[in-house]
């Protein structure tokens, strides 16, 4: 063991010395290295003394990082850094009942992805040894608090005096202006870096693309000022700063936001001046462990080990680049990279699918398995075992990842198996055309798109593929092939459904209107309700208000005519913002003289400001006394359907306990509800969970809500909080069945539906009258998505499943009847049997009565299928008996040549009789003549104990002796023959030819 050690060591420094060397140009003995590996400075270590440093010295809040899945930004496809959650504060838009109003100084680490948008380093993913698709960002932010000073003197003291990093090896950059866009030179910190004692060449100015740090295409930025390590030391490496270098790395990014970025490009000052910091774990543990690449540190080397125990191609060499001649070490980095990525991907919610997160997932995943199976030689399953090594790994930090890895594995397992059913045809279909190319370099978009739309090769996989045999890709004609497809998507696949609003508030809109003692809207108005038991509604109060401020496009005024798109904001309002899954409410805004002024089609809330949006009907103007009136109608379907959310919630935990909530819609025409499961939930599940809603809604329970306290909500048993939700200090308690006082003093009498909700909800269980689940489909793979209607709609959609039940027995009688006299019909009714369950399908129904017509159709078709078939082969048995006594009446005759005219035309029919006969009777060749109208069909056997005796006779030259007279088309074998052709002769003549043959033949 000692002996192995040592070997490696030697083996790893050799590696070292070759890469340092290539790199550098210097022998190893120059290279110093910053510090030797540590057994105590464990990655978790390095993680918790970041956090502790500024929790404990400077006062910072520790908030736990947030999901991979942005929540309620249209803007981002994955968190791509720690600010994403702090997004809002920066804006200026955070909701000031919410905790997050209250921060002021923050510390966390956020795990983050870049595998598309603006920051997208997926490319770069295993070609080298410190970018990943998925890491840890470390960071401090100041909302309003401290600046530049503060910031940097934080960040030197922490690496300097904390971690020990030596002074001389760190260089730091800064922003050195923007005439284009008027930005000044950030002198400030290149002054701050001046008085911490560091010299002109190592404080370095660089422009935009390094120094002026953006989220994306829109949002909060600024000038950012950012600390690099050099590896090697006892040098002047001013100039390679940068200059991506492995030597010296970035390593820290302390971006100073003071600009928001809006959607025409316009940078905008925010309303407080912030502090947002980075620092990526990865690469800061690797320079602590004193290792050169980031899957060297104790981050990734236990899943690198994982794989090199079931790899059979042999160990990870630690090779890059040139070096790396096959591509293996690169494929033990992307597959230990991507394992990472996707455990907590999925474990944040997103599922491998054709759309948005779902679309990257699944390509990650077919990378991987790639890489995995081609390059490694490891077998199916491989990618699925790194979870527990990543949770193993992880958990500690993000406990999340420890609540159910056998899901994730299962996700895994399932995407992997559907991939390699595609993943050899479709290597062989790429390396037939890329054989075919010769000299040429450019691989057909064409192709490419086949990759995609028939193999499931996501393009970046076909890509990487194309790479490795020197080629590239004509994605203009892929494009085009896409866009014939009519697959309509916004980054390589992604379907973007988030639909852009004409009228929104921005942070500099809402800190105006702050400036201007704008007071928030008063929303008390919405949840007063009246019901009316006669009617089976509630009735909105109308309210009277005041536009304070009205919104067009991108700026207030003070009027506007009839006819123009805008928002108005006013003292108090009656209509729900669209909020947590509900809809918002529709109606109208009355002037004083009772004109409609405004049509309401959409209500949004910013930081407490309610925005109704809406075409003008006439001209209005700011302080104008307008009347609200809301869709009554309108608003009681959304209630019914939201209130029936709940008690689907609640049923699918007492049918299937290990679920969870996915996503949910409430409209007014249904209500849409996802849940973790990996199978379809069957008919049985879905019987008791719409048994238990209906329960529930006959015993007429109450509703209660109560605003409490976060922390004591969460004392409440069996609680359920909506997915991706965000809650302030004090929220919002909906029960049905118990008070919620009662269940926060432990007073669980009976079983009871409790969320944490902001929307509208019925007084009482038996104003939702009906539940009805209408569908059941995958919304990504192990999320299912069901659809279900209350209420009249309900009444409607059982009337219109009775209706099929009907039509249904109807034709299933009908043709049983049938059945029983004759088959003659069968054909009919299969295609009438076939158009029923089209129409069954399209039919909006309760999905349970869908099943269970459907399969009632189902059998009805096999029923008769069957009876079919036992007719063919009583027709079949009866027409052969028939021949077969007429050949026993014939003989010694060995051949025998019979015509069929009282029969259907039926090449299988007769196939199947002249095959029966054959075997009947072994020792005679026969010829079956069959005459429909004009038309005569020949077939003919020679059966091989014939042949024993007279090798000379041919089944396909018998065949070809009748052929000659009808002029037909046909084909054969020396045992068997069928030709079909016009009978223009007289049919005695065609078998006195046939008789003429075989009988010169056998007789």
């Amino acid at each position: 063991m000692l002996l192995n050690t040592r070997l490696k060591y030697s083996l790893t420094k050799y590696i070292y010395k070759k890469r340092i060397y290539r790199l550098t140009g210097r022998p190893l003995r120059h290279y110093e290295t910053y510090s030797k590996p540590s057994k105590t400075l464990h990655s978790s270590c390095i993680r918790q003394t970041f956090i502790d440093y500024f929790k404990n010295k400077h006062s910072h809040i520790f908030v736990p990082s947030s999901s991979t899945i942005p929540s309620n930004d249209a803007t981002l496809l994955f968190t791509n850094a720690g600010m994403n959650q702090f997004k809002d504060i920066f804006q200026g838009t955070v909701q000031p009942d919410s905790r997050m109003s209250k921060y002021s100084r923050v510390v966390n680490s956020q795990k983050c992805v870049r595998a598309g948008g603006k920051h997208n380093d997926l490319d770069e993913v295993g070609r080298d040894c410190y970018h990943h698709t998925f890491f840890e960002m470390l960071g401090n932010w100041s909302f309003a608090d401290y600046f530049k000073k503060d910031a940097i003197h934080m960040a030197w003291d922490l690496l300097t005096n904390v971690y020990k990093m030596p002074k001389d090896r760190l260089y730091v950059t800064y922003f050195q202006g923007n005439d284009t866009e008027n930005l000044q030179a950030d002198l400030e910190t290149k002054e701050i870096w001046h008085q911490l004692g560091l010299p002109d060449n190592k404080v370095i100015p660089f422009s935009s693309s390094d120094n002026f740090w953006e989220m994306g295409n829109t949002g909060p930025c600024g000038p950012c000022t950012e600390i690099h390590f050099d590896r090697h030391g006892n040098r002047d490496a001013s100039e390679l700063v940068n200059k991506d270098d492995p030597e010296v790395v970035e390593l820290w990014n302390l971006v100073f936001t003071q600009y928001d970025r809006n959607g025409q490009g316009e940078l905008q000052k925010l309303p407080n001046n912030n502090v947002d910091t980075g620092m990526g774990l990865e690469r800061l543990v690797s320079i602590l462990q004193g290792v050169y690449s980031n899957y060297d540190t104790d981050l990734f080397r236990p899943i690198i080990s994982a794989i090199e125990q079931v790899s059979g191609i042999g160990p990870y060499c630690r090779k890059v680049g040139l070096d790396d001649v096959d591509g293996v070490d690169m494929a033990y980095r992307v597959l230990a990279d991507h394992a990472r990525m996707l455990t907590v991907c999925i474990t944040d919610g997103a599922r491998p699918s054709p759309q948005m997160q779902g679309y990257v997932v699944k390509r990650m995943l077919r990378r991987a398995v790639r890489y995995a199976r081609e390059k490694l030689k490891t077998p199916p399953g491989t990618l699925a075992s790194l979870v527990p090594i990543v949770v193993e790994s992880l958990g500690g930090a993000f406990p999340e990842l420890t609540s159910n890895p056998e899901s994730v594995m299962q996700v895994i397992n399932q995407e992997e198996k559907q991939f390699l059913k595609t993943l050899t045809k479709g290597k062989k279909y790429l390396q037939k055309h890329i054989s075919n190319l010769g000299s040429q370099t450019n691989l057909s978009g064409k192709v490419a798109w086949k990759m995609y739309n028939s193999f499931g090769y996501p393009i970046d996989l076909t890509n990487v593929i194309a790479k490795e045999n020197n080629l590239s890709i004509d994605m203009e004609e892929y494009e085009e092939e896409r866009r014939k497809s009519k697959e309509v998507t916004a980054q390589g696949g992604i379907k973007n459904q988030q639909k852009m609003r004409k009228i929104a508030l921005s942070g500099q809109d809402i800190e105006m209107l702050r400036e201007k003692k704008c007071p928030v809207t008063n929303t008390i108005s919405v949840y007063e309700t009246k019901y009316n038991q006669l009617t089976n509604k509630h009735f909105i109060s109308d309210v009277k208000t005041q536009i304070l401020a009205i919104k067009t496009g991108n700026e207030f005024v003070t009027e506007v005519e009839k006819g123009v798109e805008c928002g108005i904001i006013t003292t108090s309002t009656s209509f729900y913002a669209e909020a947590g899954g509900q809809v918002a409410d529709v109606g109208i805004v009355l002037n004083n003289q009772s004109n409609t002024c405004l049509d309401v089609s959409d209500v949004q809330s910013y930081s407490g400001y309610v925005l109704h949006s809406g075409k003008s009907n006439t001209t209005m103007k700011v302080a104008d006394e307008v009347t609200f009136q809301v869709d009554s109608d309108y608003r009681t379907k959304v209630m019914r359907n939201h209130s029936a959310t709940h008690l689907l919630n609640f049923a699918l935990q007492k049918v299937i306990p290990d679920t969870s909530q996915k996503g949910s819609l409430v409209a007014s025409n249904k209500l849409r509800f996802d849940c973790s499961a990996m199978d379809p939930l069957s008919m049985n599940d879905l019987q008791r969970i719409s048994d238990i809603v209906n329960d529930l809604i006959e015993e007429a329970l109450p509703q209660d809500t109560s605003h409490v306290p976060l922390d004591t909500a969460y004392t409440i048993p069996n609680l359920q909080a909506a997915f991706g939700e965000a809650y302030g200090d004090d929220v919002r308690v909906v029960t049905f069945g118990q008070k919620v006082n009662e269940l926060i003093n432990g007073n669980c009498a009976g079983q009871s539906s409790v969320e944490l909700c902001g929307g509208t909800h019925v007084e009482n269980t038996s104003e939702i009258k009906k539940f009805i689940i209408t569908s059941q489909k995958a919304s990504s793979s192990g999320v299912r998505r069901l659809e279900a209607v209350t209420g009249e709609l309900a009444e409607e959609v059982a009337c219109n499943g009775n209706k099929r039940k009907e039509e249904v027995e109807q034709i299933q009688n009908k043709v049983l009847s049938s059945l029983q006299h004759s088959v003659t019909d069968s054909p009919r009714h299969l295609q009438e049997l076939e158009s029923l369950l089209k129409s069954v399908d399209k039919t909006l129904m309760c999905l349970i009565s869908k099943m269970k017509l459907r399969q009632e159709i189902i059998e009805c078709k096999e029923k008769v299928n069957k009876a079919i078939k036992e007719s063919f082969k009583l027709q079949v048995y009866e027409i052969a008996c028939r021949i077969v006594q007429s050949i026993d009446s014939n003989r010694p005759k060995r051949y025998h040549i019979h015509q069929l005219s009282d029969i259907s035309h039926d090449r299988r029919l007769l196939k199947e009789v002249i095959n029966k006969v054959s075997k009947q009777r072994p020792d005679i060749a026969v010829m079956l003549l069959s005459v429909e109208n004009e038309n005569i069909q020949c077939f003919t056997v020679v059966p091989k104990e014939l042949n024993k005796v007279n090798k000379v006779v041919k089944a396909d030259e018998w065949g070809i002796a009748v052929n000659r007279i009808i002029n037909g088309k046909g084909s054969g074998s020396e045992s068997s023959s069928q030709f079909h052709g016009q009978l223009k002769v007289p049919i005695t003549e065609i078998v006195t030819a046939a008789e003429d043959f075989i009988s010169s033949k056998v007789d």
